[in-house]
């Protein structure tokens, strides 16, 4: 799972792919197209969900960058 920060730009990453799927985006040390970096940043709110009590400890955290990625 990755820290705060990285969770942030990896919403923030999706949602500008998003935008223009056909262009490669960096993320970290890594290139991805629009589909791996939503597919990663899907897996990491999963993550944070993956069970009843990870979600209602991580509910915040899930709402919150579900914003960043809307915005």
């Amino acid at each position: 799972m990755l820290d705060r920060q990285n969770q942030i730009e990896l919403a923030k990453a999706a949602a500008k792919a998003s935008l223009n799927p056909s262009v490669a985006y960096s993320f970290g040390n890594e290139k991805m197209n629009a589909a791996a970096l939503d597919a990663a940043f899907v897996k990491e709110l999963n993550e944070l969900g993956k069970n009843p009590h990870d979600y209602e400890r991580n509910k915040q955290t899930i709402f919150e960058l579900m914003e960043v990625s809307l915005s």
